[in-house]
């Protein structure tokens, strides 16, 4: 029986740790986005 607890207490580090990562992506992918919108506007007033 420990080993089950075990298991799933591991078990749920891991997919904390896995949400946690998701959430730095979608961060770093919203920031990308904004700033590719930006860029695409500078290209815009230069004529590109």
């Amino acid at each position: 029986m420990a080993n089950v607890v075990f298991d799933f207490q591991q078990a749920v580090f891991t997919l904390e740790s896995m949400v946690a990562k998701i959430e730095r992506q979608a961060q770093t992918i919203e920031k990308l986005i904004k700033e590719n919108e930006q860029l695409r506007q500078e290209n815009q007033q230069f004529g590109a």
